[in-house]
């Protein structure tokens, strides 16, 4: 079984980033992967395998979980899950030296931000981005009439 180093917030809030932490791992060990959850902000650094999967939000802080086991070599796969905009650069740049390192970002964001990604200082992380869409659950957020 594969294993997936989980580096998110996942308490019990229905609130973001807490409710995408928990429904992820939730979802991830329906369809038959051992997930391991790790907090965001942990500084310790994780001992790759070749079988396991480093998934999460890099904090912007260098000597917390997530991008410190990045840098090691050895993981099955290194993917990155986290909002992204380019409105605000103070909000992603730090993850350029993250996302080198990763196979993938899995990029929260709206259409607009996503569709405009090559007019952006980011366009070299366009290759590896995949579109998330606000990862919100219907079930917890109902439409509401007004």
């Amino acid at each position: 079984m594969t294993t997936v180093h989980l580096v998110y917030p996942h308490g019990p809030r229905i609130s973001c980033p807490q409710a995408i932490g928990r429904k992820l791992g939730e979802h991830l060990r329906r369809h038959g992967y051992d997930v391991v959850h790790h907090d965001w902000d942990d500084t310790r650094a994780l001992r790759p395998r070749p079988d396991a999967v480093l998934l999460g939000h890099p904090h912007p802080a260098p000597w917390t979980i997530f991008r410190r086991s990045a840098r090691r070599r050895g993981w099955g796969r290194v993917l990155t899950l986290s909002p992204y905009n380019h409105g605000d650069r103070w909000q992603v740049a730090f993850l350029d030296e993250v996302i080198c390192r990763c196979d993938l970002y899995l990029a929260i964001t709206g259409n607009t931000w996503f569709q405009s990604v090559e007019r952006s200082p980011y366009a070299h992380w366009r290759p590896k981005m995949v579109h998330v869409d606000l990862a919100v659950d219907r079930v917890d957020f109902p439409r509401v009439k007004t």
